[in-house]
Formats: structure tokens, C-alpha cells, sequence
């Protein structure tokens, strides 16, 4: 049995209004059995929670649905697991695709993606969960920022900070958190010959 889903809320956003009560109902009675405890007023909520929504929040579907907006993707997962610890650091496959948790993390050389960074000196890098007193110096600043402060200002929920991806290289450098920001030593400039694009998804 397939443990989550993910939608983005612009993918919610253009399905019709009865369509989009569809689906949550199909979603409800694979995680449920039935739709049977399902009232019309816990399914408008819901709705309005993916449409309306803001990163970082957190609810619940019915008994067995924990329901995440990480970065305006809504990720449905069984409650019994939402709070599961992520795994240890794992290497990334350069270029490929590597699992991580119920993330994953497809890189590209000179390719497309959300993040894209300097890699004119190939390296190894890896991906773990948040650790605190951890810092990087988020793209566009000059000074160093704790990760924990970062997450603050994004809005992410402390109960998700672990489940979320780091990117680290050999020297356990952070390089990017998820796909919100890389390291601006990382960045790409006039003189950069190749790239390395992260896409990271639920």
C-alpha cells in the first residue's frame, strides 16, 4: 500500500469544486476503509485547508490522515507515522535519483530543477535530517544564519524541521535546506562551467 500523496495546491486549485471533493473522498476512504464517518462540514475544512493554506501548517484527516503543507505542496500520510524520525545521512546519486525518507532527490548535471548550484569541482554530497545549532548562509546574504532561524521565517512548524531535507557536502557544509534555499557560497556566477540541479519532492 502506497503510504503518501502529494499535491500541489495550484494542482488542487484547478479542479472543480466537486472534483475536488471527490478526490478528497477517494483519498479518505483509502487511508479509512469507508467514507462512512466522513461529514460534509470535515470535508469542506479540508478543502479550504489545501486551498487556503500556508507552508508550515499542520492538520489532521479523520483518525488516520496527517495532513502537511511543506513549501505549498500538501502531503497526506498515515498519522501513526507522521512523526516517524527521518533515517540516517544517505550519499546522493550524481547524477540520478536517491530515496530519503518519503523524499526524493533527483540531481542533474547542467540540467533543470528547482535549486541549481556551482559544481565545477565535482564532490560527494549527502542528505539528512536538521540538527540543531546547525548554519549556512542562505542565498543573497552575506552572514551566516541558524537553520532553526531560517525555518522560523519560512513558517515551518518545529514538529516537520526533522523531516525535511539537508544537503550537505563531505565536510557536512550545508549546500541547501530542501528546495527553499541553498548556500550562497554555492551559488552560481559568470564563471561557473557546470551546474548540479536538486529537485526535491515529497
Amino acid at each position: 500500500m502506497k503510504t503518501s500523496f502529494s499535491c500541489t495546491q495550484q494542482q488542487f486549485q484547478h479542479l472543480h469544486v466537486a472534483l475536488q471533493r471527490f478526490v478528497l473522498q477517494v483519498v479518505y476512504e483509502y487511508f479509512h476503509g469507508s467514507t462512512e464517518d466522513l461529514s460534509f462540514d470535515h470535508l469542506e475544512y479540508v478543502r479550504h485547508f489545501m486551498l487556503n493554506s500556508q507552508t508550515g501548517k499542520t492538520i489532521r484527516f479523520g483518525t488516520n490522515i496527517a495532513l502537511h503543507n511543506i513549501y505549498h505542496t500538501i502531503t497526506f500520510q498515515p498519522a501513526k507515522t507522521a512523526k516517524k524520525q527521518p533515517s540516517s545521512t544517505k550519499q546522493l546519486l550524481i547524477p540520478g535519483k536517491t530515496v530519503w525518507n518519503r523524499f526524493t532527490i533527483i540531481t542533474k548535471i547542467n540540467g533543470e530543477g528547482q535549486c541549481t548550484i556551482a559544481y565545477d569541482h565535482p564532490k560527494k554530497l549527502f542528505v539528512r535530517s536538521w540538527k540543531p545549532g546547525d548554519i549556512f548562509i542562505p542565498l543573497g546574504m552575506r552572514g551566516k544564519k541558524k537553520v532553526q532561524d531560517f525555518f522560523t521565517d519560512t513558517k515551518i512548524p518545529q514538529q516537520q524541521r526533522q523531516e525535511l531535507p539537508i544537503i550537505v557536502d563531505e565536510e557536512d557544509t550545508i549546500i541547501a535546506v530542501y528546495n527553499l534555499r541553498i548556500d550562497d557560497r554555492v551559488k552560481v556566477n559568470p564563471h561557473t562551467k557546470q551546474t548540479l540541479t536538486l529537485t526535491i519532492s515529497p
